[in-house]
């Protein structure tokens, strides 16, 4: 990640901030789950994780990137409070809820999206190779 990637990320507003804290309150309403603390961090090689403790780390890179990829962020480590792998019942509670999934994840993977951020492909695809 480039340090003008992260200089944009990290001047992030409060008011951002707020309005990324309420989706993710909306969606554990949603989700029924209860998450203990939502933080942001500067992580380098995920969007956000989740703790045995319910707490939510979410990259502040996130901020800047498009809604319904947040959006998918939020719900995929929401469902972690529920479902702690990524076996058959949270990718099925993944499509319920956001039934796009798989093209938001791939559309971002591929680079669809304006800017290349911590990425991990999908499971079951690899990397276009370097030629």
């Amino acid at each position: 990640m480039s340090r003008g990637v992260e200089a944009r990320a990290a001047a992030a507003p409060p008011a951002a901030r707020r309005r990324f804290r309420t989706r993710v309150r909306h969606w554990a309403d949603r989700l029924a789950v209860k998450p203990l603390t939502i933080e942001f961090r500067t992580l380098r090689s995920k969007w956000a994780s989740c703790s045995d403790y319910r707490r939510l780390a979410f990259a502040e890179i996130l901020l800047s990137e498009p809604r319904e990829f947040q959006d998918f962020v939020i719900v995929h480590e929401l469902l972690h409070l529920r479902v702690p792998n990524h076996g058959p019942l949270f990718r099925t509670l993944l499509s319920v809820y956001q039934p796009e999934w798989r093209i938001v994840s791939a559309n971002r993977v591929t680079g669809h999206c304006s800017r290349r951020g911590p990425t991990v492909p999908p499971r079951g695809t690899r990397p276009a190779s370097r030629s």
